[in-house]
């Protein structure tokens, strides 16, 4: 029900990415023309232009293969550009033969390996070893964080989330994870007050308003659970899982024909959404409309046979 912010998969990697090209520039100042092309390289990822910053690269490497730098550029380049994150892994493996300290190598791997590769063991393994050379980086915490919430071990996210916030409050996505990690163990209370938090720094994000939308209703206070969700629907009308739970809350409160409005929308965003079809159906039969509540229903079972359990 409640949306942890792991969605946006590239953030933490553009953040990293972000920190190596701001940060000094370790090239032999003997080595005048590998300084030159790194530099350019800088200036050719900072406009997007990652075919250029590659073709830089690459010669670079031929010029100072010593440097760690350069294969963590060429790693990101694949994996965020090109989509090849086998080569991307290749390239980060490279920079820890050169320094197995290498905090921004250690957690690329990581990253891939549990976003990618879908190893969480792995994934532990090197963004530990990340945050053991560099224990001040709030986005590894964070991701840690993630892989023991998905697992379902919520206290273990928690203290993540908390570190993760520890190193830099103003880390939103951390904030809003912890929320959801306290609405996991039943903390609503201190799930609202942490995405309250958020709202008042002045953030405005519709994710962050769904999940209040979902505390509240797990409270049963619709009328709030119904203002935030309208809120979150104000920023992203096209969400089809805010569409969702808001036609749940009308049909908590039997409002029927709202009900099947925004199931209805839901699906026309999602129309594989098992969850919305079996809902509309619910709403339709109350509605009187049995023939359409019916067809919503096969879809449903046919999109998820395990529902068909719940029309016994």
């Amino acid at each position: 029900m409640f949306i942890l912010l792991q969605t946006v998969i590239f953030l933490t990697i553009i953040i990293l990415a972000v920190i190596q090209l701001t940060g000094i520039i370790k090239v032999s100042r003997r080595n005048k023309t590998a300084i030159k092309l790194t530099e350019m390289a800088e200036k050719a990822m900072k406009k997007g232009n990652f075919d250029s910053a590659r073709e830089h690269l690459e010669k670079a490497v031929k010029l100072a293969p010593y440097l760690s730098e350069h294969y963590n550029k060429l790693g990101y380049i694949y994996y965020r550009h090109y989509a090849d994150f086998d080569k991307a892994l290749e390239y980060f493996n490279k920079a820890l033969e050169i320094d197995r300290a290498d905090f921004f190598a250690n957690y690329s791997i990581g990253y891939i390996y549990y976003y990618i590769k879908n190893d969480a063991k792995k994934a532990v393994e090197y963004i530990t070893k990340s945050i053991a050379s560099n224990s001040g980086f709030s986005s590894s915490y964070n991701t840690l964080g993630i892989i023991y919430h998905d697992k379902k071990e919520y206290q273990k996210a928690i203290e993540y989330f908390k570190k993760a916030l520890r190193e830099w409050d103003g880390n939103l996505n951390s904030k809003n994870n912890l929320a959801v990690a306290y609405a996991n163990i039943g903390l609503y209370d201190e799930a609202i007050n942490t995405l309250l938090e958020i709202i008042s720094s002045g953030a405005s994000d519709p994710l962050t308003y769904s999940n209040l939308g979902n505390c509240y209703a797990m409270k049963l206070m619709y009328d709030d659970s119904l203002k935030y969700f309208r809120k979150a629907l104000e920023l992203d009308p096209s969400n089809a899982y805010i569409n969702y739970w808001t036609g749940c809350i009308y049909y908590f409160i039997q409002e029927f024909p709202e009900a099947v409005k925004y199931f209805t929308r839901s699906i026309e965003l999602k129309n594989d959404f098992a969850l919305s079809h079996y809902n509309l159906a619910l709403a339709y039969d109350k509605t009187g409309d049995t023939a359409i509540s019916r067809e919503e229903f096969d879809k449903a079972v046919k999109l998820d046979p395990a529902l068909a359990e719940d029309l016994r």
